[in-house]
């Protein structure tokens, strides 16, 4: 079909969450006629081709290769034209406004950006006027939830028209990965078959509780003996959780991978597991939602974390932030109710399908046509 609105999706970094909505992204748009380009660096963990859209790698090893980086995308926007940018991550924000900037206002493209991270961690002064300048210049924000919309709207004062909240989308493009069943991996994984495995997943810091899960998990052994905890994920204080392991003499049911995830080892965690669990104590968005739902996995997470579409007891449980005792009774009710929980795995599978399709995502870009 020729003259579709043409799209580059510019994610930089190759790996992880944003990476993986990135590819979903695409996937989606090119499935209702957009022409869509990917631009990001190596994919080190994907190396079948998707369908349906283009993927363009570009190193940008060193500081060379990051102005050559910027250079390749200012190059291909000025050949291509396309009608939108997509921007999901960025590099170094106080260089690469600039270079929005020139894409907005010399070759009319419009911009739209997904708040994964809406503020820097460090909220230093000059930081905090360069995001408020960028997003000034952003045509359309998409946030994933009604916090970080607010945060964006009243904070830096954009328009509240200007800022779309949007669920997650779903990771069923990656079903070609999903070659792992339970029987097989629990065998891989040294895991007894009648065992119940829980799942932490993800980057690991203060903020996500951790610390609050494995107090949880040592009361649980003691009330349900075959229980199994997975912690996967690459962790930024490893001495204090290690100690911790020890402390609580729970290490013999625990299998930890303190590493970043490639995806095939991610199926073979979530395959493993009965239930993921996020603790988290003032985080209030995660695509391990999404994650978990997509692998039939119920969920046991804290109120904080938003959810339009949870439902206490069909998709799983909510616990208080940092209550052991809230946690560790959420785990046992999951635990004592086979029925029960064969429900919730056929709910959050349907959800993963239906309600969190990306056909909304997809509507964003459409409004940014108009």
């Amino acid at each position: 079909m020729k003259n579709r609105p043409k799209v580059f999706v510019i994610e930089p970094n190759g790996q992880g969450n944003i990476c993986h909505y990135s590819i979903g992204l695409s996937n989606a748009l090119s499935q209702k006629g957009f022409d869509v380009l990917l631009i990001t660096s190596i994919f080190c963990e994907f190396q079948k081709q998707f369908k349906g859209f283009k993927l363009l790698r570009i190193l940008r090893n060193g500081l060379l290769g990051y102005f050559y980086y910027l250079f390749a995308v200012l190059k291909l926007v000025a050949q291509k034209t396309p009608h939108v940018i997509y921007i999901q991550d960025t590099v170094f924000l106080p260089v690469e406004i600039f270079l929005f900037a020139l894409l907005k206002n010399v070759f009319h493209c419009r911009l739209i950006y997904t708040a994964h991270k809406i503020v820097p961690h460090e909220k230093r002064l000059l930081k905090l006027f360069i995001y408020a300048y960028f997003y000034k210049i952003i045509d359309l924000v998409v946030t994933h939830n009604d916090t970080d919309r607010k945060i964006i709207s009243d904070f830096f004062g954009i328009k509240s028209s200007k800022v779309f909240t949007v669920s997650r989308g779903n990771y069923l493009i990656f079903e070609q990965y999903f070659n792992n069943t339970p029987v097989c991996a629990r065998r891989d994984l040294d895991l007894p078959e009648e065992s119940h495995v829980i799942l932490f997943f993800g980057y690991i810091s203060r903020g996500k509780g951790l610390d609050i899960l494995l107090k949880a998990f040592r009361e649980l052994c003691d009330i349900i003996p075959n229980c199994k905890l997975i912690v996967a994920g690459k962790v930024f204080n490893l001495s204090y959780y290690e100690n911790l392991i020890q402390d609580l003499n729970i290490a013999k049911n625990l299998i930890v991978d303190w590493n970043y995830i490639p995806m095939k080892q991610v199926v073979k965690y979530f395959a493993a597991s009965n239930v993921v669990v996020l603790p988290y104590r003032k985080i209030c968005d995660s695509p391990i939602v999404q994650m978990a739902y997509t692998f039939g996995k119920p969920i046991i997470k804290t109120v904080n974390i938003e959810d339009r579409y949870f439902k206490e007891g069909k998709n799983g449980y909510s616990v208080i932030p940092g209550d052991v005792i809230d946690l560790t009774e959420a785990l046992i009710k999951l635990f004592s109710d086979d029925d029960k929980f064969e429900e919730m795995s056929c709910n959050v599978r349907e959800m993963a399908e239906k309600t969190y399709s990306w056909e909304n995502i997809v509507s964003v870009t459409e409004s940014a046509l108009v």
